[in-house]
């Protein structure tokens, strides 16, 4: 920890605004903010440092993509029994599983968005 500190806030929800102490003329910290999460700018804040999360999420999917086109790839290329050496395939879900799974999280992530919508819209109108 930092010492001298007078505030720290840790892990709170933030709506794109959010309270800091800037640093003393002697440039000693009198404020520490452990984390921070501002949902609709998809960053997540670990003190001064900030995790993008829109840009994880499309490199991400842009590691799912080349993953997809490396198994094609692979597919043309590797005959045989035990390409992948002597391992056991499973599958994890069963597609049909993993869809219904897709689709609750999108129902659940919809409605949670106009919950926060609704919300929103209330407290500025109030």
């Amino acid at each position: 920890m930092v010492g001298g500190v007078t505030c720290i806030s840790d892990w709170y929800i933030s709506d794109g605004t959010a309270l800091i102490s800037p640093p003393a003329s002697n440039g000693q910290t009198h404020a520490v903010g452990l984390r921070v999460f501002y949902p609709a700018g998809g960053i997540l804040y670990f003190d001064s440092e900030a995790l993008d999360l829109f840009a994880l999420d499309i490199a991400l999917l842009d590691l799912r993509n080349q993953i997809a086109e490396k198994q094609k790839e692979l597919a043309a290329a590797i005959r045989g029994r035990g390409t992948f050496g002597n391992h056991v395939l499973v599958q994890l879900a069963a597609p049909e599983v993993a869809a219904r799974r897709h689709r609750e999280w999108r129902d659940v992530r919809a409605a949670a968005l106009a919950g926060l919508a609704a919300a929103t819209d209330e407290g500025q109108s109030g």
